[in-house]
């Protein structure tokens, strides 16, 4: 018999695909999930979670033994549905990771900004990360705004001036670059 294209693949009456049902059959009774993607919400508020505490997509995507286009399709939210293989690659990461602040850097500050400015829910906000009708709770974050950011900043160098830092050391605990240092500081001593 040959195959009727015109069908849905499980209604197709060919050997072949008549072969195949059977095997998703026995799969399915045995106890084995034969889907190949599952939801990508749960993967996708994971990443967004790790973000938070500064795990840019790079280094989950390098965590997870997961290709970093792999997690841009998730977090675009083009695709609903996500490989199964790095859903789970994905959620033992997040198991792995979720309790750890990733470590300080400029990479992991611009993570965690862009989480915040996104409104992303940190790893803790979840009772059930993969419910899609479910919703982050204890969060009423507000992001500062970026005159807030300067001024802390500034506040922090002036602190940081008074006890007579180098620029490069300043730069180095603000995690700024030393022109910003020389910078803020020219601009600071015009203000004064």
């Amino acid at each position: 018999m040959t195959c009727d294209l015109t069908r849905t693949f499980a209604a197709c009456k060919c050997e072949t695909h008549r072969a195949l049902v059977a095997r998703a059959k026995r799969y399915r009774e045995a106890g084995y999930d034969v889907r190949r993607n599952v939801d990508a919400t749960g993967t996708r508020r994971r990443i967004e979670a790790l973000a938070c505490i500064g795990y840019s997509a790079r280094a989950v995507a390098h965590h997870a033994h997961v290709s970093p286009m792999a997690l841009s399709f998730v977090l675009s939210g083009a695709h609903g549905r996500v490989n199964k293989a790095t859903a789970q690659a994905i959620a033992s990461t997040f198991a792995a990771l979720c309790m750890t602040p990733a470590e300080p850097s400029r990479a992991s500050n611009r993570a965690r900004n862009a989480a915040h400015r996104a409104g992303y829910a940190p790893p803790l906000a979840w009772d059930d990360i993969d419910d899609p009708q479910h919703r982050p709770s204890g969060i009423g974050y507000i992001a500062p705004t970026t005159a807030e950011i300067h001024a802390a900043m500034r506040e922090r160098l002036v602190a940081l001036d008074r006890f007579g830092l180098s620029t490069a050391e300043i730069a180095a605990r603000l995690n700024v670059t030393e022109r910003t240092v020389t910078r803020t500081r020219a601009t600071l001593r015009k203000a004064a």
